[in-house]
């Protein structure tokens, strides 16, 4: 969780490196200000406020919570949003929490939510590690579908429709380009979940065009395509993005080769499906690779092994 960058170092520093758990420097600051394992507290001031309240739930001992510690929650371009939300840490290990966490079950560590402090509903929950842009996206639109929940409180939609139109909402006054895949990332999972992928393929249109340099709109154009069954069109788009991998980090490479593999086996093409994942783990071999790369780089790896010669 948020601290837990801090847990590791006093332990280090008290008996020495734990067996299985390295070292680290105590996380930077956070830019936000946590209120620690004090549901009611927290939730007292988002209801005094009208603020909603942001839960981060984790342990000392999760990577990913870990990465949160030491890159999101410090991160300058969170501060806009500070004082827009009331911000709250659980250690999910503590036995005080178990009230908290029998009521929002954790889903993983770390799970992530936010809650309307009227009604102390759940807006928007979300398990596992993240990045400082998809957590802006989180926490703009659930801004978005609170405000549009008490605007028109008799709203008949589904959630999932009304998470779907609050990203909508949400990506139209997101400032600069530098949320755009963020946004397009989310906006497609909920257009997923909602059995209508095809809705975000105008904005992904756009945003090819808009960010030349970028792998993702095209890759997410392919994908796409390929859930829709054309897949002469997702070959397309899979060419243009492969065009812009240079300086691309290696984890959209290894998607971009993965989902080249994915639209060849739809097609019958072993062959194909082979030489994607040939070309991928050749683009990123002698890359240096996060945990998280490396483990998508075995998928490939893995999967290579399981054709038929």
């Amino acid at each position: 969780m948020r601290f837990c960058g801090r847990l590791l170092f006093v332990t280090c520093l008290a008996t020495g490196p734990v067996t299985g758990v390295a070292c680290q420097p105590q996380a930077p600051k956070a830019v936000v200000p946590f209120v620690e394992n004090d549901f009611a507290r927290a939730l007292a001031e988002a209801k005094a406020t009208g603020r909603p309240l942001f839960v981060e739930v984790g342990t000392a001992w999760c990577p990913p919570c870990q990465q949160l510690a030491r890159e999101v929650f410090p991160d300058p371009a969170l501060a806009t949003l500070r004082d827009a939300f009331v911000w709250l840490s659980i250690d999910a290990d503590a036995s005080s929490n178990e009230p908290f966490l029998a009521r929002f079950p954790a889903r993983g560590f770390p799970t992530l939510y936010v809650i309307e402090p009227a009604s102390e509903k759940v807006v928007v929950t979300e398990a596992g590690g993240t990045t400082t842009s998809m957590l802006r996206v989180m926490l703009l639109a659930s801004q978005k579908a609170i405000a549009m929940a008490r605007t028109n409180p008799k709203d008949d939609a589904t959630a999932a429709e009304r998470w779907s139109s609050a990203l909508d909402a949400a990506s139209q006054d997101a400032p600069g380009l530098d949320l755009r895949i963020a946004f397009d990332r989310r906006r497609l999972l909920a257009y997923a979940a909602l059995g209508a992928v095809e809705r975000i393929l105008p904005s992904l249109e756009r945003s090819e065009h808009d960010l030349p340099t970028s792998a993702d709109p095209p890759m997410l154009i392919a994908y796409v395509d390929w859930k829709l069954g054309r897949l002469d069109d997702a070959r397309g788009a899979l060419a243009r993005a492969k065009m812009r991998l240079a300086g691309e980090p290696a984890q959209r490479t290894l998607d971009v080769y993965l989902l080249e593999a994915d639209v060849a086996r739809a097609a019958g093409d072993v062959r194909g499906e082979r030489a994607a994942l040939v070309e991928g783990l050749a683009r990123t071999k002698g890359a240096p690779l996060s945990k998280a790369e490396d483990a998508s780089r075995n998928k490939l790896r893995l999967r290579l092994s399981s054709l038929p010669p």
